[in-house]
């Protein structure tokens, strides 16, 4: 291969990956939504619990660690168990009751009603993860699936890299999960973004609803017009400004919809 054709090669690569990066930032309004239900199970006791095959299960032993040893000096330690370490307990589930079962089987003896299930598959058609994320939505948790294909997976949150490469879509993965690690910090770090005070507001409420901002007070605050007056926000995961329109979801700012003109 000539010098021309490992250069006209890595191009290539590299242009692989553009369309289904761009898609993944296009799917910020889900990954926000994720992440603050994340971060609310968190805050309540609430424990996640990662599950994948082959690959997949690499990717959910780094989520889990990502969570329990944080890399970033002071950010805070939370509760994950990746469900694809333990080679006695998923060859002794597989014996009894099939392959299929080894991780809802873990995820009725070990998880309640206030956890996060975060299930991951490069192809979105994994039988044992798709009866993991199954369990979790019967036992009430909250359900987040990292999943290529058509994304056709029931859960609370679904996030789809939009590749048929499966190294790209694994690469999309790792990248989801590193946001969703960093915007569930976020979440924390952000007064009151966890909270609804005095009874349900607009802005709490479980649609996502696009509202112009009257004015930036600081600290990563705002305040929107609603229809029922002025609300408080937080505007610390997009860059707004008085007069931009932003689609707002549980008090948080979770995309620019339209810019001040």
């Amino acid at each position: 291969m000539s010098v021309d054709q490992s250069v006209s090669a890595v191009r290539s690569a590299f242009a692989r990956r553009v369309a289904p990066g761009r898609a993944l930032g296009d799917d910020a309004p889900v990954i926000a939504a994720a992440c603050r239900d994340m971060a609310a199970r968190f805050q309540r006791g609430g424990r996640l619990f990662v599950f994948g095959n082959g690959g997949a299960a690499t990717d959910a032993q780094h989520v889990a660690v990502e969570f329990v040893h944080p890399v970033v000096v002071g950010k805070r330690a939370l509760p994950a168990i990746c469900l694809t370490d333990d080679a006695a307990v998923l060859s002794g589930i597989a014996g009894a009751h099939g392959f299929d079962a080894v991780f809802a089987r873990q995820l009725h003896l070990l998880a309640g009603p206030d956890d996060i299930a975060l299930g991951i598959s490069a192809d979105g058609r994994c039988p044992n993860v798709l009866e993991g994320l199954r369990t979790a939505n019967e036992l009430g948790m909250c359900t987040v699936a990292l999943v290529g294909g058509d994304g056709n997976v029931a859960a609370d949150h679904v996030v789809t890299a939009r590749s048929d490469d499966p190294s790209v879509v694994k690469e999309v993965h790792v990248t989801a999960y590193h946001v969703l690690w960093e915007l569930v910090h976020v979440f924390f770090e952000q007064p009151g973004a966890l909270e609804c005070h005095d009874g349900v507001c607009v802005t709490c409420s479980d649609t996502a609803l696009p509202l112009r901002v009257r004015e930036i007070i600081g600290d990563g605050l705002a305040i929107v017009d609603t229809n029922s007056g002025p609300e408080e926000i937080s505007v610390a995961l997009v860059n707004a400004h008085p007069g931009d329109i932003v689609l707002v979801h549980a008090k948080e700012a979770i995309a620019l919809v339209e810019g001040a003109s």
